[in-house]
């Protein structure tokens, strides 16, 4: 009777210490989905305020209306149709700071929208049938380039999921490329041939160029092969500036035109930057490690 005792005793004990412990992972999940999370963050040129996306996640799981665009405490959004939250991410300050370009699929397919930095005036700036991301104003503020695959069955960049492949491979090749629109006409014009994939650039200061990590070629495969390449507005077919021993990202144009910053190393993959800073003339020539020796 005693040992029969003493086994109910230790039964209970262990029920309840996996009762216990099985609390103690419900309520870490749950105080885990309150967490807020903050992403792209960027200040307003003229230092005034501070924009962000912000996912706010309920007990379910899912996200709720107070996640998006915030200019400061102003949500930016293009609205919620039929009650559905939409997705809206991938935004840029205008060189005024007055308004903000931003991806939100709120019409039903992702859109460039603009909208004044208030949250008013919102308006579609483009009617296409594809993917969007990483909208940059021109720096004299009359244009907008967008990295945008046309008929796209998926988002573009490394971290999201592939589309299975059906049919004859070789046509399923889905190039991101560089896209300018004009806001004021809400035409777009592509910058970039065809045949190549744009992973990141950036404007010249006089915004009469586009630097691009591009590569020919399908996306998913080549990045290793990302080249620097200049693009002259109106000239498509572009010119490679620099061709790199090891692996490139983040293309960044100097205040004075001149040269243009990014970084090389080995383990540089899209989405993991990893290596040492180069300076290469905007022209194109030999580049120059700014970083030799740096242990970071």
């Amino acid at each position: 009777m005693r040992k029969l005792f003493l086994l109910l005793a230790l039964a209970t004990a262990a029920s309840a210490a996996a009762q216990s412990r099985d609390a103690v992972i419900d309520q870490t999940i749950a105080a885990l989905q309150r967490v807020q999370k903050f992403e792209q963050v960027a200040i307003a040129p003229d230092g005034s305020r501070v924009a962000y996306v912000k996912t706010v996640r309920g007990p379910d799981g899912q996200r709720t209306n107070e996640s998006g665009i915030y200019a400061g405490a102003t949500h930016i959004t293009a609205g919620a149709p039929n009650g559905r939250l939409p997705e809206e991410s991938d935004f840029a300050w205008s060189p005024d700071s007055r308004r903000i370009a931003f991806v939100s699929d709120a019409g039903g397919e992702p859109q460039l929208y603009v909208a004044s930095s208030d949250g008013t005036g919102v308006r579609a700036v483009t009617k296409i049938h594809g993917a969007l991301a990483m909208p940059k104003w021109s720096p004299e503020g009359k244009a907008i380039a967008v990295l945008m695959i046309e008929n796209a069955s998926r988002k573009g960049g490394a971290l999201e999921a592939m589309t299975p492949p059906s049919g004859d491979v070789d046509t399923q090749v889905e190039e991101q490329r560089l896209a300018i629109v004009d806001p004021a006409t809400q035409t777009l014009q592509f910058a970039t041939p065809p045949d190549m994939y744009v992973y990141d650039y950036d404007w010249s200061p006089d915004s009469r160029s586009i630097a691009a990590e591009a590569t020919f070629g399908s996306g998913e495969d080549n990045y290793w092969t990302a080249q620097l390449f200049r693009f002259d507005r109106g000239e498509m077919k572009g010119r490679s500036i620099y061709k790199p021993a090891l692996q490139i990202a983040n293309p960044s144009w100097s205040p004075d035109g001149k040269s243009i910053a990014f970084i090389e190393g080995l383990m540089s993959d899209q989405g993991v930057t990893g290596g040492d800073v180069f300076v290469v003339p905007a022209t194109g020539g030999e580049a120059t490690n700014v970083t030799p020796g740096l242990q970071a």
